[in-house]
C-alpha cells in the first residue's frame, strides 16, 4: 500500500518537475520574446531619434537656406544699388569728360581760328602796306600813352595845329592812307590806316578822351579860352589800328639785321613823307614787329 502511494507520489513529483521545466522553458521563450520586443523598441527609439535628428538637420538646412536666400536677396539688392550708382557715376564722368573735350575742342578751334585770322590779317595788311603809295610819318605826344587804350577803343589819333603850322594836314591825309605813328622820345608804336580825313575837334568833344582835363582847365570855357589865347587847335583822325602797343616802341636796334637807313625823330606835328628810299620797307618791318607783340 505504501509502495503504491510512493509510486503515485513520485509520479506526481515527476509530473510537477516536467510542468515546472515546461513552464521555465515557456518563461524563457516569453523572456526571449520580451527581449526581442525590447530590442525592437530600442531600435525603434533609435530610428525615431535618428528621424528627429534628420528632421532637425532639415530644419536647420531650411533655416540656413532661408537666411542665405535673404542674404542673397539683400546682396542682390545691394549689388543692384551699387550698379545703379556705378552707372550714374560713369554717366557723370562720361558727361564731364565729354564737356571737357568739347571745351578743349572749342578752345583749340578758337585758337586755330584766331591764329588763322591773325595770319590772314597780317598777310592782307602787308599786301596793303606794300601796295600803298601814301605812307606818312607823324609824331605823337608821349603823354597820350597814359590813355592810349582810350584812343585804340575809339579808333582815333590826335595831333596839334599850332599857329596854323599844321594846316596842311587837313587836306593832305586822305581816306586809305597809312600813318606810322612815332611817340616822341620813345619810338614808333602804331601803324594805322586812315578811315576819314582829319577834322577839328573842339574841347567838348575832346573831354571824353582826356578825363583829367578838369584838373587843368576846370571848365570847358577855360579850355576854349586857352585854345584862343595860345592859337592852337586839336585835330582828330579816325583810323584803323593795324598794329599798336603802349609798351613796345620800335627803334632801329629792335630790328635784327637792319642795315639800311632808318627814319625816326623828325620834328613837327605835321604829316611828313620821309625821303628815305627804304621807308616803305621800314614800315612793313615795323608792322611785323608790332604785330608780334
Amino acid at each position: 500500500m505504501e509502495s503504491a502511494y510512493d509510486d503515485i507520489f513520485k509520479n506526481d513529483v515527476k509530473s510537477l518537475k516536467r510542468d515546472n521545466l515546461h513552464l521555465k522553458l515557456l518563461v524563457q521563450q516569453k523572456m526571449k520574446q520580451i527581449n526581442g520586443f525590447k530590442h525592437e523598441n530600442l531600435k525603434l527609439k533609435l530610428r525615431v531619434q535618428q528621424e528627429e535628428h534628420d528632421m532637425n538637420t532639415v530644419k536647420q538646412m531650411l533655416k540656413r537656406i532661408i537666411i542665405d536666400d535673404k542674404k542673397i536677396r539683400d546682396e542682390k539688392i545691394q549689388n543692384e544699388k551699387a550698379l545703379v550708382i556705378q552707372r550714374v557715376f560713369r554717366e557723370k564722368m562720361r558727361v564731364k569728360r565729354a564737356f571737357r573735350f568739347r571745351v578743349l575742342d572749342l578752345c583749340f578751334k578758337s585758337l586755330k581760328m584766331n591764329y588763322l585770322h591773325r595770319t590772314r590779317k597780317r598777310e592782307n595788311d602787308i599786301k596793303l602796306l606794300s601796295s600803298q603809295s601814301n605812307i606818312w610819318y607823324m609824331n605823337g605826344n608821349a603823354e597820350d600813352i597814359k590813355i592810349w587804350e582810350v584812343f585804340v577803343k575809339n579808333g582815333i589819333l590826335l595831333t596839334w595845329n599850332q599857329d596854323g603850322k599844321n594846316e596842311g594836314i587837313k587836306t593832305k591825309i586822305k581816306k586809305g592812307d597809312i600813318i606810322a605813328w612815332y611817340i616822341v622820345g620813345k619810338g614808333f608804336n602804331s601803324i594805322v590806316k586812315v578811315l576819314e580825313s582829319p577834322k577839328i575837334m573842339k574841347p567838348n568833344e575832346l573831354s571824353q578822351y582826356y578825363p583829367a582835363w578838369k584838373n587843368k582847365f576846370k571848365t570847358l570855357d577855360n579850355w576854349i579860352k586857352d585854345e584862343k589865347d595860345n592859337k592852337y587847335e586839336r585835330i582828330s583822325i579816325n583810323v584803323e589800328f593795324l598794329a599798336t602797343t603802349n609798351k613796345h616802341f620800335v627803334k632801329q636796334d629792335c630790328i635784327n639785321g637792319w642795315k639800311d637807313d632808318w627814319t625816326m625823330g623828325l620834328r613837327g606835328s605835321h604829316c611828313m613823307t620821309p625821303t628815305n628810299n627804304h621807308w616803305k620797307e621800314q614800315v612793313i618791318t615795323m608792322y611785323s614787329y608790332l604785330a608780334n607783340k
